[in-house]
């Protein structure tokens, strides 16, 4: 459910086509540093998680797989 969440968000950006759970966005070109402002603030409001200054780093958001490791660790973290 999270990864299809992701995905369906990532689409509205990157074509489907072009989308991989393993597919680095951001070496890629598919988004802009501007890009990564809206997808923690999906993150947040979509998820209900807090994404704090010490989870800025490129290696959580960089690629699906990777983003839906990091919503699933903070959910856990949050029970």
């Amino acid at each position: 459910m999270i990864e299809e969440k992701i995905t369906n968000f990532l689409s509205n950006f990157i074509s489907e086509d072009l989308l991989d759970r393993e597919t680095d966005i951001f070496e890629s070109g598919y988004v802009n540093s501007l890009f990564i402002m809206q997808l923690l603030l999906y993150i947040e409001e979509e998820f209900d998680i807090r994404v704090d200054n010490e989870d800025m780093s490129p290696r959580y958001f960089n690629k699906i797989v990777n983003i839906v490791d990091f919503i699933q660790s903070k959910i856990e973290k949050n029970q």
